[in-house]
């Protein structure tokens, strides 16, 4: 199937800096509980060229390179560009696209891909992209979001937009946004790259926030999929969207003074 109109929404979507700002402020607050487990599991370290793919805001860059790596980060988003530029400035930055790597084969010892391939419109290609871009033997890691059946904080914002949406209301065709947490069709598609010993394992990461409409306020401001079928929706539709998210959020997931919604993700490894 073809995903070029995804892959046009979702690359004007993550050039919005008010976007890119409340992703960085509230969501990325979860992706960066992975980068501990990546740059473990990417055998970064002294002397190793490592390539951060969809680097997104710079956090997994700077823990490569506090662990000695010599790092290059790629982004298909200027604006998420600026904001790894002012907490990386060791590593090189490109503008590129995963698709199509500006890269010598074999430059890398590993590369990182943290939650970024499911925005990717033909992920088999960017697959063999990494591949070919991999020393052979290099690491490839990437981690993905588990889906609702798995999930707490994604069955209750797709659950809620399912229950309460316009059904009139959709976006443009797009890979299966989980596809890549499933052991099973991961292996396949790095297989069919090119990759060799498949490993997945489960990341327990989580979305904290002070109020009960914290999740709302994650999904519907600091995302481009979800906030773009949210911002579709009917006003009435939009407002019971909201509620339901914030009752679901309020009824179960207080710990103490915060809240704490599970969102576990897979690492998914790879030998080239």
């Amino acid at each position: 199937m073809n995903y070029s109109e995804f892959g046009k929404l979702e690359s004007v979507g993550w050039s919005d800096h008010a976007t890119v700002d409340s992703y960085v402020a509230s969501f990325a607050r979860a992706t960066d509980m992975a980068i501990g487990p990546i740059v473990k599991a990417s055998g970064a370290g002294s002397g190793k060229r490592v390539l951060d793919l969809c680097c997104g805001h710079g956090a997994g860059i700077e823990a490569l390179l506090a662990v000695g790596a010599e790092v290059t980060g790629l982004d298909f988003s200027p604006a998420m560009l600026s904001q790894a530029r002012s907490r990386a400035e060791a590593a090189e930055l490109i503008e590129g696209d995963a698709q199509s790597l500006p890269f010598s084969d074999g430059t890398f010892d590993a590369v990182v891909c943290a939650f970024g391939m499911m925005h990717v419109p033909d992920q088999p290609k960017a697959l063999s992209e990494v591949h070919r871009v991999l020393r052979p033997g290099g690491i490839f890691v990437m981690t993905a979001w588990c889906g609702p059946d798995r999930s707490h904080a994604f069955r209750i914002a797709f659950g809620s937009i399912q229950a309460h949406g316009d059904p009139q209301t959709s976006l443009p065709p797009a890979p299966d946004f989980h596809r890549l947490a499933d052991p099973a069709t991961a292996e396949a598609l790095l297989s069919d790259a090119g990759f060799r010993n498949v490993q997945s394992s489960t990341i327990e990461c989580a979305y904290e926030f002070d109020q009960p409409d914290g999740l709302w306020k994650i999904f519907s401001l600091g995302t481009v999929r979800a906030k773009m079928l949210i911002d579709a929706q009917p006003q009435a539709n939009r407002e019971a969207i909201r509620r339901a998210m914030v009752e679901a959020v309020d009824d179960r997931f207080h710990n103490g003074s915060r809240l704490r919604v599970p969102a576990p993700a897979a690492l998914v490894s790879a030998q080239a």
